[in-house]
C-alpha cells in the first residue's frame, strides 16, 4: 500500500496533464515527436554503496498541447552499473556483479522541450521498474549469500554455480528537468531524473544524467 500512496501524487499531476492533451488530439491539434538518450547513471544510497556509476540509455514519445506549455511523455529506460569491491567484499565467494534498472514510466511534462530555440522543462511522473541484481562467484564452495536489499536472504548458492542472482518488479516515482535546444526540426536536450523505485526492505535510488536528440 506504501508504493500506491506514493504513487498517487505522481499519477494525479500525469492525468491533470493528459486530460487537454486528450481533448487536443481528438480536436486533432496536439504535437508528436520521438526522442533518444544516453549518458551517466549515478547510483545513489544502498545502491550507491553495492554498485559504481554506470550508463544510461533512454526512448521517449512526447505529445504537447497546442498553445500551452504542457504535455505528457512516455518513457523507456536501461541502466546498468557494475559490482563494487564492497559487493566483493560482503558476500562469500563474490568476485563481481552487476545491476540493470529497466522502466516503462509515464511523465507531466512543464514546458516546452521542442521547437527552436532555448527551452527549459520539468518533468515529474511514476512507473513500473524491474532491478535485476546479479552476483559472479568462484565455484567450489556452498557459500550464503545474506543482503536483503538485493533480495539475497540467507540463500544458499550451491557449489557448482557460477552466480547468484535476484529480481523485483516494482513501482517507483521520479522528477527532473532538462534544457532543450531546437535545430529547425530536431532539438538536442540535456536532462536529469531522480528515481525512487520502491524495491523491498530499502529503496533504490538512481540519478541518470541523459543527453539526445528528439525528431
Amino acid at each position: 500500500m506504501r508504493v500506491f500512496r506514493l504513487a498517487i501524487p505522481a499519477a494525479a499531476a500525469a492525468m491533470a496533464v493528459a486530460a487537454p492533451l486528450l481533448l487536443a488530439q481528438k480536436q486533432g491539434g496536439a504535437s508528436y515527436s520521438v526522442g533518444v538518450g544516453g549518458g551517466i547513471a549515478v547510483a545513489e544510497g544502498a545502491l550507491g554503496d553495492r554498485f559504481h556509476n554506470g550508463y544510461a540509455l533512454s526512448a521517449e514519445v512526447l505529445t504537447l498541447a497546442p498553445g500551452a506549455p504542457i504535455g505528457i511523455r512516455l518513457d523507456g529506460m536501461f541502466n546498468h552499473f557494475g559490482g563494487s569491491q564492497t559487493l566483493i567484499n560482503e558476500l562469500p565467494s563474490a568476485t563481481g556483479g552487476s545491476a540493470l534498472v529497466y522502466g516503462l514510466m509515464l511523465d507531466a511534462v512543464l514546458g516546452t522541450p521542442k521547437g527552436r530555440g532555448f527551452h527549459p522543462y520539468g518533468l515529474v511522473g511514476f512507473g513500473l521498474y524491474m532491478r535485476h541484481v546479479s552476483v559472479d562467484r568462484t565455484p567450489g564452495d556452498t557459500a550464503t549469500f545474506n543482503d536483503p536489499f538485493l533480495g539475497f536472504n540467507n540463500r544458499v548458492v550451491s557449489a557448482t554455480a557460477t552466480n547468484a542472482t535476484g529480481t523485483e518488479t516494482v513501482f517507483g516515482t521520479h522528477f527532473g528537468g532538462g534544457v532543450s535546444v531546437g535545430l529547425g526540426p530536431v532539438s538536442i536536450f540535456v536532462e536529469t531524473r531522480y528515481h525512487v523505485i520502491h524495491t523491498d526492505v530499502e529503496h533504490t535510488h538512481i540519478l541518470p544524467f541523459t543527453a539526445g536528440l528528439r525528431f
